[in-house]
């Protein structure tokens, strides 16, 4: 059997690291599949409307969605979420461990535990590359699915507030819902504007109610701008593939200086040639909307692992 282009990639690097990464670059047609259907804001058979007050509670409720995004995760990325998932809570552990004592902390593991752990690590990886393989040969058939599969999982108001204003709020202003928020009830003119643009059910808020208003009743012109306007719009937001490529290579980047293990720009660009080549059994050699520039690779990782680093509970 030849051997995959991705394996070689892997080759020196941690099982885990090579595991997520490669599901994640993996990942691309799936994931732009469910943002173009999100960010479109079509409509969702069989979906509830939206309760003003239910909606704007999830501004601050932050680990309730980070719990549902979870689990649609696992849901809808099979072995590659079950693996972001479970990467996931091991880091929230890990950070976990670093507020306790000396005497609390874990013991650093043994040479023979290390030994054993490497063991596994390169089975589960095995294993990974296997379900990999049989991915990327049926890759067709599979993203069929992905539509109708995520029409069932956003039967909720939380997944809807999660693909319509989290994570075009995370990619358009690079901030959370709730901090927009918080500088719109300030009085912040572009706050105000981009919010409205993302949700118009913000308009529902208390907060920003009064600002508008205050608007309205010291410039109408004003007003209109920064409300009417927005109210009218859609998000500005165009959503390519490439785009998508950008953010599972920040994630895969965040991933990397998480475990300790720098991937370079030309590393990680590396994978998603390697997946290109593997899918299409070494008829594309590279992958065709990575930027012919280097340079424009590695700023867009750079502005995209910014939104995993930051990306934290914000305590109300």
């Amino acid at each position: 059997m030849t051997q995959l282009e991705i394996d070689k990639w892997a080759q020196g690097k941690p099982p885990l690291l090579a595991i997520l990464s490669q599901h994640s670059a993996s990942f691309v047609d799936d994931l732009h599949e469910i943002l173009s259907y999100a960010i479109k804001q079509e409509q969702i058979p069989k979906f509830p409307e939206a309760d003003p007050k239910q909606w704007l509670r999830l501004y601050r409720k932050h680990r309730h969605l980070e719990k549902c995004a979870l689990t649609a995760l696992q849901e809808l990325g099979g072995n590659f979420g079950t693996f972001i998932v479970g990467f996931y809570s091991g880091i929230q552990s890990f950070r976990k461990t670093q507020t306790l004592t000396e005497d609390q902390a874990p013991k650093a593991p043994t040479l023979e535990q290390q030994t054993k752990a490497q063991a596994l690590w390169q089975e589960a990886y095995k294993v990974s590359l296997a379900d990999l393989e049989t991915d990327l040969k049926n890759h067709h058939i599979h993203i069929q699915g992905v539509k109708e599969k995520t029409k069932e999982l956003c039967l909720n108001q939380e997944f809807l507030f999660i693909f319509k204003v989290l994570l075009p709020c995370l990619l358009l202003y690079n901030t959370t819902p709730l901090k927009l928020l918080r500088q719109a009830r300030l009085g912040n003119r572009k706050a105000i504007e981009n919010l409205v643009r993302l949700d118009k059910m913000i308009l529902a808020d208390h907060g920003i109610m009064r600002q508008t208003q205050r608007l309205l009743h010291r410039n109408k012109h004003k007003h209109e701008s920064v409300v009417a306007v927005p109210y009218r719009d859609t998000p500005k937001f165009e959503l390519s593939r490439k785009t998508t490529i950008y953010l599972l290579a920040g994630l895969i980047s965040q991933m990397a200086k998480e475990l300790n293990h720098k991937l370079t720009a030309p590393q990680i660009r590396a994978l998603f040639d390697a997946i290109a080549h593997d899918r299409s059994n070494g008829e594309q050699i590279i992958d065709s909307d990575l930027p012919p520039s280097h340079e424009a690779f590695y700023k867009a990782i750079q502005r995209y692992r910014s939104l995993f680093a930051n990306l934290s509970p914000t305590r109300t």
